[in-house]
């Protein structure tokens, strides 16, 4: 087909072309694409926003994973806390405030649960309630083994003790110290003699 004329004053003048119409000599941008791909710039640009996206995943993903052991650390200890508050519980009176039996056998083995701690040390700690008199009796569980370290003989007479258990732990993320502690009054005859 010709292409559309117009004469005006003796001069041709063709007519415009529609313009989704295009010279055969330039290819059409979908015709490109098909042909030959991406550009530089947009592989460099899509490569660099799947990186940052990568980036925060794994950071993400680091931060979920420290919070999951920190819970499991913090279960762990409050399980360990509450066996001994049992152990606690089913002994006498008498024989909670004997240095012996609190060394030998109330703190002679770890707990199920403060055995899953990395570097565990149990302190309990009994002193008469509501006044203390004279020294506490301390004992210390660290690496496998419990320690007498101070005693007071006149607890056994006290009305009441006032009984505190402290776990301290080093924990998995970063090697920080962590603690859980516990705090019981038991009353002379409030358990069985």
């Amino acid at each position: 087909m010709a292409p559309n004329l117009l004469f005006c004053s003796q001069m041709m003048v063709s007519a415009p072309q529609d313009f989704d119409q295009t010279p055969e000599t330039s290819p059409s941008r979908s015709t490109r694409f098909a042909a030959g791909g991406f550009t530089l710039i947009e592989v460099v640009f899509a490569a660099a926003i799947f990186a940052i996206f990568m980036a925060a995943l794994f950071e993400g993903s680091a931060k979920v994973s420290a919070l999951l052991t920190s819970q499991r650390e913090t279960h762990e200890a409050n399980l360990a806390l509450q066996e001994r508050v049992e152990l606690i519980r089913g002994a006498t009176f008498s024989q909670i405030t004997s240095p012996t039996y609190v060394q030998n056998t109330l703190m002679s083995t770890a707990t199920t649960s403060a055995g899953m701690l990395n570097a565990p040390i149990e302190l309990i700690t009994l002193s008469a309630y509501p006044t203390p008199s004279g020294s506490n009796l301390v004992v210390m569980r660290q690496n496998g083994a419990a320690t007498l370290i101070t005693t007071n003989s006149t607890l056994s007479s006290a009305a009441a003790v006032q009984v505190n258990y402290a776990l301290a732990w080093t924990s998995n993320i970063a090697s920080k110290s962590r603690n859980r502690q516990i705090t019981l009054i038991i009353a002379n005859g409030g358990i069985d003699n």
